[in-house]
């Protein structure tokens, strides 16, 4: 088409230039004052759009972020006790459809106090941060470890035979202890062990109640780490 006149508009998103629209017409001197106000106006509303589309976004990433700090801890990175309260029925539901056991343990763990005591909180929360990373590599993608504060934690395995849970469960406690087998490097030279205890309230045949688990995978852990010089394993069950 042969061209005898155009017209060049910016279209802005935000702050910036972001496109140019470009009319043409084969006729010269087409385009007349009310014709470049019309593109203008068109080039504006174009790029409110486009400010409409980014703002829509900001929010909406804004509200995923602030939803996900509402369900994590912020020093691990794994679920906190919302998230936990959050999930916890829906796994009893799960099982009990399925005709499956559930496990819930309580892990804290032994000589933390003196790592902060001697290092320092910042070398507390490093030992904090790596022990939360070893436990999800050691666990199934159908359980759940999530962090109470301090250096509390909870498991929730799901998919155990109802028939013989313990001896499914006792092969899985054995792969978590390896999160602690190996000393975790502070940095500086800074190598520290810890042990850990670990209460576990199985369902059935326990209450299968959220609230009544915990309890009693609290009072199991608390039992073990009250004999942890005499105990002949680190982890119990709550009854």
């Amino acid at each position: 088409m042969h061209v005898d006149d155009q017209l060049a508009i910016p279209v802005r998103r935000g702050d910036a230039q972001w496109a140019v629209l470009v009319l043409v017409a084969p006729q010269a001197a087409a385009f007349d004052a009310k014709t470049i106000e019309l593109c203008n106006r068109v080039a504006a509303l174009l790029g409110h759009a486009l400010d409409e589309f980014d703002l829509k976004q900001r929010i909406s990433q804004l509200q995923a972020e602030e939803a996900h700090r509402a369900r994590h801890d912020p020093l691990t990175g794994l679920p906190n006790r919302w998230a936990l309260e959050q999930y916890l029925p829906q796994a009893i539901a799960r099982a009990g459809r399925a005709g499956t056991a559930l496990a819930v343990g309580m892990i804290d763990l032994d000589d933390f106090k003196p790592v902060n005591d001697r290092h320092g909180h910042e070398a507390g929360d490093a030992l904090l941060r790596e022990l939360g990373a070893r436990l999800q590599r050691l666990l199934r993608a159908t359980d759940l470890v999530a962090r109470l504060g301090g250096d509390e934690f909870v498991v929730v395995i799901e998919q155990l035979d109802r028939a013989h849970p313990v001896a499914e469960l006792e092969a899985l406690l054995g792969r978590l202890h390896c999160a602690i087998e190996t000393a975790f490097d502070l940095g500086q030279g800074r190598r520290v062990e810890v042990g850990m205890s670990m209460g576990v309230a199985l369902s059935p045949p326990c209450d299968a109640e959220p609230d009544a688990l915990m309890r009693r995978a609290d009072a199991a852990m608390y039992q073990v780490k009250a004999d942890k010089l005499s105990r002949s394993a680190w982890w119990g069950f709550g009854t």
